[in-house]
């Protein structure tokens, strides 16, 4: 199995942690910022803020990713939108309707 710095008990920088997350987010990788962000998990709350910002460029380029991060967070937060979510998943809809592609989507 592979270990990861936050399972050998990792000291978190939270300055590198952001520029990481940053970097990532500025190259489109929302599947990296995703990994990472359950890595600060691991050890802490993960700050809302960084969960807005990948949501955010999840909505910029990918889709189906920011469909998915919505579906998570619908179950975490037993079935309860906040308004930042409802607002979010409007844009996903009128970005999917926009480019034509009107998927099945299920939540």
């Amino acid at each position: 199995t592979q270990s990861t710095w936050a399972d050998q008990g990792g000291v978190v920088d939270p300055g590198a942690v952001e520029g990481l997350f940053d970097a990532l987010l500025a190259r489109g990788e929302v599947a990296s910022g995703r990994m990472l962000l359950a890595e600060l998990a691991k050890v802490g709350a993960v700050p809302q803020s960084f969960e807005h910002r990948l949501l955010e460029c999840a909505l910029s380029c990918d889709l189906m990713a920011a469909h998915e991060l919505l579906r998570e967070r619908l179950v975490t937060a037993n079935g309860h939108f906040t308004d930042y979510d409802e607002q979010s998943y409007s844009a996903l809809l009128e970005a999917f309707v926009a480019r034509g592609d009107v998927p099945r989507v299920r939540t």
